[in-house]
């Protein structure tokens, strides 16, 4: 199954957090977001504007070679180190 084919519901809807990514969450459930940094080659992103008590599953997608890296289980706000390459994605996903 394709990564938009995974998105709950009908599609996505663009969210505003910082001027070097383009966000996107779930159009009916706010608990799914994709950060795309296309050109933008960040090393590290802190993701600070999530629920501090909520759990969340964490992929980077390498939409160039079409890899997804499982990166595992973070609580609240948190630092996600990222390969530092062109075309990167972030998938977020809240499991609780």
């Amino acid at each position: 199954m394709g990564i938009l084919e995974q998105v709950p519901g009908n599609g996505l809807k663009n969210v505003k957090y910082s001027w070097d990514e383009v966000v996107a969450c779930a159009e009916e459930d706010d608990n799914y977001k994709i950060f795309y940094y296309g050109f933008c080659r960040p090393s590290y992103r802190i993701f600070e504007y999530l629920e501090e008590e909520c759990r969340y599953h964490v992929e980077i997608i390498d939409t160039w070679n079409m890899e997804i890296h499982d990166m595992g289980v973070y609580e609240g706000k948190f630092r996600l180190t990222l390969p530092g390459k062109e075309y990167m994605t972030v998938r977020v996903r809240k499991i609780g």
